[in-house]
C-alpha cells in the first residue's frame, strides 16, 4: 500500500466513525472510489500537449498563449483547424489535416478548436463557418480559408513552412 494511502486512513476511518448512518455498502463504495482517484493520480502522466502532433485549444486564453509561445519563444508557424464534430467536412479533412502535422513537425505547430465548446475563441476569431484554418507566424495571421480542401491546406502549410524556413536562414 503506497504512503499517501496509509496517511490518509486515519482520517477515513474518523469520517466513518462520526458518520453512523453511513451504510457498510456506501462506505465500501467510497473508499474504493477515494483509492481509484489516489492511484489514478500517482500512475505516471501522459506526455504533455506539446508532444501531440495537434493540440486542442479549449479556450481564448490558451488560444493567446500558443500564438504568442511561438511568436516570441519558437518561432514556429501555428495552423488551426476551427472544426464541430457534427460537420461532414471536417471529419473527412481530420486524418489529412493530421498527416501534415506529422509532415511538418519541427517547423509548423497544428492545433485545433472545437467551435461548439470553444465558443470563446471562434467568436472572437470572426468563425463563420467550417472548417475554418488559420495560418500564424511571428503572432500574426497571414492566411485563412473556410471549406475542407485539401489541396489549399497543403498549400498554404508548405507557403507558412518556406516562410520560417528562409526566416531561420
Amino acid at each position: 500500500m503506497s504512503s499517501s494511502l496509509l496517511l490518509l486512513l486515519p482520517a477515513l476511518e474518523k469520517v466513518r466513525r462520526t458518520r453512523p448512518g453511513l451504510t457498510t455498502m456506501r462506505w465500501s463504495f467510497a473508499l474504493a472510489v477515494l483509492v481509484a482517484a489516489l492511484l489514478s493520480a500517482m500512475a505516471p502522466q501522459p506526455a504533455l500537449a506539446k508532444h501531440h502532433l495537434v493540440r486542442e485549444i479549449r479556450s481564448y486564453r490558451e488560444f493567446q498563449a500558443l500564438i504568442e509561445h511561438h511568436k516570441t519563444k519558437t518561432g514556429l508557424g501555428v495552423v488551426v483547424d476551427f472544426y464541430s464534430d457534427s460537420c461532414g467536412p471536417c471529419r473527412q479533412i481530420a486524418p489529412y489535416y493530421k498527416q501534415l502535422a506529422k509532415q511538418h513537425k519541427g517547423k509548423l505547430v497544428f492545433a485545433k478548436v472545437n467551435v461548439q465548446t470553444a465558443h470563446d475563441v471562434s467568436s472572437r476569431m470572426g468563425i463563420r463557418s467550417m472548417p475554418t484554418f488559420h495560418f500564424y507566424h511571428k503572432g500574426k495571421k497571414k492566411q485563412e480559408f473556410s471549406g475542407g480542401d485539401s489541396g489549399r491546406l497543403q498549400q498554404y502549410s508548405r507557403s507558412l513552412a518556406s516562410e520560417i524556413g528562409r526566416a531561420h536562414v
